[in-house]
């Protein structure tokens, strides 16, 4: 968090999007809600799992109670909309995306 001086003399708390340990604290809360996450759409064999259900669970308004109660279970205080687009994006990934082994870690000697 980072404060500006603003015309006037106000000032404004602004969010400081260089720093690397909020950026870690995001992607470490994200990974709590995705966990949790799979593991509800898991456990529900009717769950309509689609690209497009994933991106309204994360974004919409109506969603939004949904997405508290997996703060909740996930031991997380309440998430930004940028934690709940990596949020999404790991979901896609997760059900979506080709398994690969780019890395190629195992491959060296």
């Amino acid at each position: 968090m980072r404060i500006e001086q603003m015309q006037g003399g106000k000032e404004r708390a602004g969010q400081d999007h260089g720093n690397p340990y909020e950026a870690i604290a995001r992607a470490r809360k994200a990974s709590r809600l995705c966990n949790v996450i799979v593991a509800a759409i898991d456990a529900t064999a009717d769950f309509p799992l689609a690209p497009r259900t994933i991106q309204l669970l994360c974004t919409s308004e109506t969603a939004e109670p949904f997405r508290r109660d997996f703060e909740r279970l996930a031991g997380v205080r309440r998430s930004s909309e940028i934690t709940w687009a990596m949020v999404e994006g790991l979901l896609t990934e997760h059900y979506f995306a080709a398994p690969s082994d780019n890395v190629g870690l195992f491959d060296r000697p």
